[in-house]
């Protein structure tokens, strides 16, 4: 409620905003939007988030769990504190004013999705890790 307060108080950000709810098709949500906002408060690593990155989508996400780990700071997205609505809206509206920023973060989020997250890369790795766990078995 205060994410939306915010943005409806603010001309910068709010006719570019959107709060969509749930959502049923997550190709074609992507392909709407301009910028990715993940505002958790607490996550592991997050499929949408991965998903936003597959698509080369700027991401703005708070560093809760994995999403630090995954997202460079002003590599492959922008990351602010859990509950910081302020921030989250400051760092929004500097997005939309960067188109460059944009087109970087987006295109770096893709690159490294694909290098480090794509689905055949981490089932390589998952049964590399049982062909260790399994080596000394009888």
């Amino acid at each position: 409620a205060d994410l939306e307060k915010m943005v409806r108080d603010n001309p910068a950000i709010k006719s570019a905003t959107v709060f969509p709810g749930r959502i049923e098709n997550m190709i074609d949500f992507l392909n709407a939007v301009d910028i990715y906002v993940q505002p958790s408060l607490s996550e592991g690593l997050p499929m949408a988030l991965l998903q936003a990155m597959a698509a080369g989508k700027p991401i703005l996400a708070t560093r809760v769990g994995g999403i630090p780990e995954a997202l460079g700071e002003g590599i492959e997205g922008l990351l602010v504190n859990p509950r910081d609505a302020a921030a989250l809206g400051s760092k929004l509206a500097e997005m939309i004013q960067k188109p460059d920023l944009l087109r970087a973060l987006g295109e770096n989020a893709k690159a490294r999705a694909f290098r480090e997250f794509h689905a055949k890369r981490l089932a390589r790795q998952m049964l590399a890790l049982y062909d260790r766990l399994t080596e000394n078995l009888p």
